[in-house]
C-alpha cells in the first residue's frame, strides 16, 4: 500500500532542500545524542523527566533529542564552520507560532547552553509541491534578511519569520 507523507513531512523536507539550496550547512551533526542528553540533564532535569515519560530518550537519535528535548527542528551553522548555531522551529500552524515563541523562550537556557545565539519560529504558509525555483530564492533570501537582522541584535533572542512557498 502506497502512503503519502504527510504534510509536516513534506514541510521539514521541503525547508532541508531550501537550507541545503541556499548552503546552509545543518548542525545537528556536530552533537552526538549522548552529549545532547548530558547538557540536558545538567541543565533541566526536570524537563528530560517530562520529555522520558513519552519518548524513550536513551533510543533517540541527537536529531530527535534536538526537537523533543530543546525544541530545536533544524540546527544550522550560520557561518558554515565556526558553529554560530542558529535553532529553527518549523510550523505549517500559524495559530502556534505564539506558543512555539513561548516555548523557546521557556527553553533559552537549554538552547543557549548549547551554543546557539539566536532562535527563530518559522511560520511556512503554502503547498510545498507550489514552490518553483524562483520561490526558493525568494524565500532563501528573506530567510538570511531576518536571520541577520537577528544577528545584528542582542544575543540568545527569539524571533519569528514568516514565510510563504511559491
Amino acid at each position: 500500500m502506497l502512503t503519502v507523507p504527510s504534510y509536516g513531512v513534506q514541510l521539514e523536507a521541503t525547508f532541508k532542500r531550501i537550507l541545503r539550496a541556499a548552503g546552509i550547512r545543518q548542525a545537528e551533526s556536530d552533537f552526538t545524542a549522548a552529549s545532547l542528553l548530558l547538557d540536558a540533564h545538567r541543565i533541566d532535569p526536570g524537563r528530560v523527566a517530562r520529555v522520558n515519560e513519552f519518548r524513550l530518550l536513551n533510543k533517540a537519535s541527537a536529531a530527535e533529542i534536538l526537537d523533543w528535548v530543546y525544541g530545536i527542528d533544524h540546527l544550522i551553522d550560520v557561518n558554515g564552520t565556526d558553529h554560530i548555531y542558529a535553532a529553527i522551529d518549523l510550523t505549517a500552524n500559524g495559530s502556534k507560532v505564539n506558543e512555539k515563541q513561548l516555548k523557546a523562550q521557556r527553553l533559552r537556557p537549554m538552547w543557549a547552553g548549547l551554543g546557539v545565539e539566536q532562535f527563530f519560529i518559522v511560520h511556512v504558509d503554502g503547498d510545498p509541491a507550489d514552490l518553483t525555483k524562483a520561490g526558493a530564492a525568494a524565500l532563501i533570501e528573506k530567510l538570511w534578511a531576518e536571520m541577520e537582522r537577528a544577528f545584528n541584535g542582542k544575543r540568545h533572542g527569539v524571533h519569528v519569520i514568516r514565510l510563504t512557498l511559491a
